[in-house]
């Protein structure tokens, strides 16, 4: 039971997803068994691809990365992140 109230607002919705945590795999796809139509946050997309969620704010707005409008906030598909990785994906 969550008695703070503070605590309260800092579910998933503020980009905290302790469940299923996600990991970014050598292959360039994302280690999470959920639907492949989740939505992740800026935060978590930030993660995978291991740089800042202002970057990943700069790439949406460039248009390289589509968003989900949810209520107030913007989400990404685990599947755009997913192409986006692909297209990305350079040889060494």
């Amino acid at each position: 039971m969550i008695t703070n109230k503070k605590t309260a607002r800092m579910g998933p919705e503020r980009g905290t997803n302790i469940a299923t945590p996600i990991v970014p795999l050598a292959s360039g796809q994302i280690n999470n068994a959920d639907s492949p139509n989740e939505l992740l946050t800026y935060q978590e997309v930030a993660q995978v691809l291991r740089i800042t969620p202002r970057t990943v704010r700069n790439i949406i707005v460039a248009g390289e990365l589509h968003v989900v409008a949810v209520g107030g906030s913007r989400r990404i598909l685990r599947t755009d992140l997913e192409d986006y990785i692909t297209r990305n994906r350079r040889r060494a």
